[in-house]
């Protein structure tokens, strides 16, 4: 029974591997965002930013689809070009923030 179950959840597991790929953020972007707080054209695709300082940051052009922004304080960040698909913003603060053309 536990051979049975163990090759049933190997198939299981394989099946959706190939149908859902995982992404993960660039660790290089995201290091050089929190380090610096500029980061153009970064790849920060399903980025944990939560409660993140990025004031004033710089994230012009960012891929930050899917990233998890909850209670970020992006005061003043120029996210211009910015892909926001899917971000998590709920509680964020974007005072000042610019989002001219962000998807």
């Amino acid at each position: 029974m536990i051979k049975i179950t163990s090759i049933s959840l190997t198939a299981l597991f394989t099946t959706f591997g190939f149908i859902l790929p995982v992404r993960a953020e660039n660790l290089a972007h995201l290091s050089q965002l929190l380090s610096t707080k500029q980061c153009q054209l970064c790849d920060l695709t399903g980025s944990g930013l939560v409660m993140a300082d990025l004031r004033g940051a710089s994230l012009i052009g960012a891929n930050l689809a899917g990233a998890n922004l909850s209670q970020a304080n992006l005061a003043g960040a120029d996210l211009r070009g910015a892909n926001l698909t899917g971000a998590s913003l709920y509680g964020a603060n974007l005072t000042g923030a610019n989002l001219s053309s962000a998807a």
